[in-house]
This record gives C-alpha cells, structure tokens and sequence, in this order.
C-alpha cells in the first residue's frame, strides 16, 4: 500500500493546513512529529516531500535560546517574569500592575518608543522586571539586549584607540538600531561630562528612531537637601537633562523603586 494511501487510513495523519503525514520522526522529548508529507491538492501528490528533518519543537527552542543568548541577560534573571515578581505592598502591586499594562501592549509600546527608568536601592527588583519585560518584548518578536553602561561606555571609548575594531559612529549605530535597549548600572560611573556626552548620543539617535530603552539605576529619581549635603546625587547627574527629558514624554516613566531590598530576607 502507497504511504499516502496507509497515511489516508490514519486521522492522525491530517495536519492543520490540509496536508497529510506519510512518514513520522521520532523525538525522546517531545514524541513523533510529522517528518514527510504530501499536498492531496497538488499533482503529483503520491511524492511525499521532507517537512522537519529534527523535532520542530526541539529547533524552535534551540533558536529561543539562542536568541535569548543576544539578549546577554545576565543568568541571574533568565527566568524572571513579571508575574514573579512579589508585589507585598501598595506601592509595589501599583508598579507590578503597570508593567503587566506595559507588557500587554508591548507591540504598542514598542512601535511607539515607550521607554522606563527604574530608580531606587540594590536588590529591590529594578533587573527582574526589566529583564521580564524585554523577554516579553522578544517573545512578541523584537530584538532586544541588556547591558551594563560600562561595558557601553568602554566599547565607545575602545574606537577611540588603535584598538578598535569599530567606529564609534559604528558602536552607537548597533545599539540604536535595537528595538529595546536596557541599560544597567546607570549611575555607578563619575557621572564626566565624557560619559553623559556618549550616553546622549546613544539614547539621542535611539530617540530619534523612536526605540525604547529602559534604565536601571541605584541613584534616586529626586534627593532632599540632607541628601544633597551627604553628597547624593539625583540620577539627572549621571544622564544629563537632556536625556532626562526623553523619560518625561507621554508614554515613558520614571519609576521610583522605594522600598527595601528583598536580598538577605528570610521567611518565617
């Protein structure tokens, strides 16, 4: 009996679009996966032709993971979600809402360079939930990495030796043209007039194209006058107003991360 014939007699056989199974691979993982197939529509459909010469759903997470590895998110935060995050207090279930706002409408928001700056003390969630979104904003199909401003600025500063292996026109152009952009660390550098220049020039060829970037910092978004006179400084120090005002326009926010680290917590 013709494969196409046997393949008949099996309703397994028929795949969504109409065409029809003749010959079934066999994944350890996953189980069988329909291997060749032939088109009952088309002449000459007695000869079957290769679909998947592996488990489809083994290659599909093969290319998540290696999407996933542009990302450079670090590991730590490879498996955040927003929905993991623990949202115990008001203010923390009011940010945790409004991301899951953000991430339902992350095609919008994308589309329209909606960008966040997630401001406040070491270990209070600022990395998970920005890691969280850009991994739905991958799922939804766009690209997007995570870096640390030093690693940034020390990539900028490599094209101006005989080191480099880019022109600083090159360096900038490669992280404007991703669709979402999240910066670490902003804040831990001197804040020089040097850094907050390249920083601009980033976020500013960024904001032209209309990308979206989020920042992550431990500097706070405003400081009191005790605080100013300890020597804290607001973020607007290290980024500059300009790039400031980037963050205040409809559709962006600054979100000010205020309650106490979750690291060293322990259960009762």
């Amino acid at each position: 009996m013709p494969d196409v014939l046997r393949a008949l007699a099996d309703p397994d056989s028929f795949l969504p679009d109409g065409r029809v199974a003749t010959q079934w691979g066999c994944c350890e993982k996953h189980g069988r996966y329909p291997k060749f197939v032939v088109d009952p529509d088309e002449p000459g459909y007695l000869r079957p032709t290769l679909l998947h010469s592996e488990c489809p759903k083994c290659a599909a997470e093969r290319a998540h993971k290696q999407r996933f590895s542009r990302m450079a998110i670090p590991k730590r935060y490879a498996d955040c979600t927003i929905n993991g995050f623990k949202a115990e207090t008001e203010e923390q279930r009011r940010v945790k809402a409004y991301l899951i706002d953000f991430c339902k409408a992350i095609k919008d928001r994308i589309a329209h360079g909606d960008s966040l700056i997630f401001s406040g003390g070491c270990g209070n969630g600022k990395s998970h939930l920005a890691c969280a979104v850009a991994k739905v904003a991958m799922d939804a199909g766009f690209s997007c990495q995570f870096v640390t401003l030093s690693h940034l600025m020390a990539e900028i500063h490599e094209t101006w030796t005989d080191r480099r292996r880019e022109t600083e026109l090159e360096v900038i152009k490669r992280y404007a043209d991703l669709d979402l952009l999240i910066i670490d660390e902003v804040g831990a550098q001197y804040g020089t007039a040097a850094e907050v220049k390249s920083l601009f020039d980033v976020l500013g060829e960024r904001y032209g194209e209309m990308r979206s970037t989020i920042l992550i910092s431990n500097a706070p978004l405003s400081v009191t006058k005790q605080q100013a006179a300890a020597g804290v400084k607001p973020l607007v120090s290290f980024i500059g107003e300009r790039v400031m005002d980037r963050f205040r326009e409809e559709g962006s926010a600054a979100i000010g991360f205020t309650w106490e680290s979750h690291r060293g917590r322990t259960e009762k």
